[in-house]
C-alpha cells in the first residue's frame, strides 16, 4: 500500500511517521524542492509521478486546487485531511474548537481545565505551539479527550469526521485570499457536517454572523446546541451581574475570570460551556481557569521598563482580532501595527487606532497606506518604522509613566517573517534590549 503526504511542514512529518508505522510506503510532495534531501534523510521517499498511491493526506497549508490534489482526484483516490486520518483511528471522544479568533487560547485553557479534572487528555491539533493530531496516535496511550484545534484549511478536507463536542468561537473576515467570506462560513459550520442529536455544538450568540447564519439555516445544525454570551442569558455560559452561570447555575464569579479582556471573557464562556457539557465540577473549572497562564504570542507580557508595560500579541493576524486586543486595556495605549494584507477589510484597524490608541507607530508592507488612511481621518499621532527594532524604539520614546506598548499587527506576518511566532520573537528580543 503507497501513501502520498502533500506538504512536509509540521503536520507532514507527523501523519508520514503514522504512516509509515501502519504499514504504507509513503510518498511526500512539497512544492519546495529543497525538501528532498530532508524527507529522505527521514526515510522517506520523494513523490515522482509514476507512483500510484492509494490513500493521498493533505497538509493545511495545500490549497484543493492545487495541480497535484486535482490530478490524484481526477484518478478517483481520496483525499483526506489530517484530522480525518486520525479521526478514523482514535475511539474516544473529540472535542474541536475553530473560530477566526481565539482558537488557540481556548484550546489550551481547556486542556488545563481536563488535565486539572485527571482526564487522560490529548491536546494540540492546529494549536501552536502545539502537537499534530497525528502525534496521539504515536503516544501509545489511550486518551479518554482529545482536544484539537481545528482551521478551516483542516475543515475542509473532511468528510466522515465529527466531534463529540464542536465549539465555534466566532466568524470574522480572514483568509479572503483562499476562500470568499461565504465559503469561510460554510466551512466553518462545516464541522458539524455529520453531527446527530448525540453530539453537541457550542456556539457564540454575541457572534452575528453565527447567530444569524443558525437562524436563517436552522437545518445547518442537528446536534444538541448551546450557547454562551457575556450579554444574554443562554442555555450555555453566560454573565449575570457579577457571577458566570451555565444554564441555571452559578459557576463562578466574574471577578475570578482571570485573563484579561473581553475576547479572552468569550473564551472562558466557551471553555465552561464545553467543561459543564463534560460533566466536570466547578471547582475543577476554577482551578483550571486559574491555572492557566496564557500562551505566547497572545496578550503576552514582556517586560516592564521605567513603568512603561510592553506585549507581545503577534498572533494577531487579522483586523477584527486587532479591534478586539487593541481595547484589551482599561488606558489608551502605544500600538506598533502592519503587515501584509490578505484581502480583507482593514477598517477595524483604523478604527481601533483612532479609538483606542494614544500613539501608532506602523511598520510592515502596508504601513505607508494606513498611515495615509488614518491622517486622511484626522489621526496624525503616527510614525513608520524602518525596522522592529525601530518600532520598539519608537514607542518607548513616545511612552509616558505607565504607559503601555502593544505589538499587536492586525494582519499577516508574511511580508517580513517566516510566520507570526518568528515575528513575535523578534518583537521580544527588540523590547528586551532597550
Amino acid at each position: 500500500m503507497k501513501a502520498l503526504v502533500l506538504g512536509y511542514g509540521r503536520v507532514g512529518r507527523s501523519i508520514s511517521k503514522v504512516l509509515k508505522r501502519d504499514g504504507f510506503e509513503v510518498y511526500v510532495y512539497d512544492d519546495s524542492k529543497d525538501k528532498k534531501i530532508e524527507i529522505e534523510k527521514d526515510g522517506l521517499m520523494f513523490y515522482e509521478e509514476e507512483v500510484s498511491p492509494d490513500i493521498v493526506i493533505k497538509s493545511p497549508g495545500i490549497y484543493r486546487d492545487h495541480p497535484l490534489v486535482k490530478e490524484v482526484m481526477k484518478k478517483g483516490i481520496e483525499v483526506m485531511d489530517e484530522i480525518e486520518y486520525v479521526f478514523r483511528r482514535v475511539k474516544n471522544k473529540i472535542i474541536a474548537v475553530t473560530g477566526t479568533n481565539g482558537k488557540s487560547t481556548t484550546t489550551a485553557m481547556l486542556g488545563e481545565v481536563f488535565k486539572k479534572a485527571n482526564k487522560k487528555v490529548f491536546v494540540g491539533g492546529n494549536l501552536s505551539p502545539g502537537r499534530p493530531f497525528s502525534e496521539s496516535l504515536l503516544d501509545g496511550i489511550d486518551y479518554e479527550y482529545y482536544i484539537i484545534e481545528v482551521s478551516t484549511f483542516q475543515i475542509e478536507g473532511i468528510s466522515r469526521f465529527k466531534p463529540w463536542i464542536g465549539v465555534i468561537l466566532n466568524i470574522t473576515q480572514d483568509h479572503l485570499d483562499r476562500h470568499t467570506l461565504e465559503e469561510y462560513i460554510k466551512l466553518k459550520f462545516s464541522l458539524f457536517l455529520n453531527s446527530e442529536r448525540n453530539e453537541n455544538a457550542v456556539l457564540n450568540l454575541d457572534d452575528e454572523t453565527t447567530r444569524r447564519t443558525v437562524m436563517e439555516t436552522p437545518e445547518i445544525l442537528k446536534a444538541r446546541t448551546y450557547w454562551f454570551s457575556t450579554r444574554e442569558l443562554t442555555n450555555g455560559a453566560h454573565i449575570r451581574e457579577r457571577d458566570v452561570f451555565f444554564d441555571d447555575e452559578k459557576v463562578l464569579s466574574k471577578k475570578e475570570l482571570v485573563l484579561r479582556g473581553t475576547p479572552y471573557i468569550s473564551n472562558v464562556l466557551a471553555v465552561i460551556t464545553t467543561a459543564k457539557i463534560a460533566g466536570i465540577d466547578n471547582e475543577i473549572i476554577k482551578e483550571g481557569l486559574k491555572s492557566f497562564k496564557g500562551l505566547p504570542h497572545r496578550l503576552e507580557f514582556v517586560r516592564e521598563l521605567n513603568t512603561v508595560k510592553f506585549y507581545n500579541n503577534s498572533m494577531c493576524t487579522n483586523p477584527t482580532a486587532f479591534y478586539a486586543s487593541i481595547q484589551s486595556f482599561s488606558k489608551k495605549v502605544i500600538v506598533i501595527a502592519g503587515g501584509k494584507e490578505k484581502g480583507l477589510d482593514g477598517t477595524p484597524v483604523i478604527e481601533g487606532i483612532r479609538r483606542f490608541a494614544k500613539y501608532a507607530v506602523l511598520f510592515g508592507e502596508n504601513s505607508l497606506k494606513l498611515k495615509r488612511i488614518l491622517e486622511e481621518k484626522g489621526y496624525h499621532e503616527v510614525a513608520i518604522a524602518e525596522s522592529m527594532e525601530d518600532a520598539v524604539k519608537k514607542a518607548y520614546k513616545k511612552a509616558t509613566r505607565d504607559d503601555i506598548v502593544l505589538f499587536s499587527p492586525g494582519f499577516a506576518s508574511f511580508d517580513l517573517y517566516r510566520n507570526f511566532e518568528e515575528r513575535g520573537d523578534v518583537f521580544k528580543e527588540a523590547a528586551r534590549k532597550l
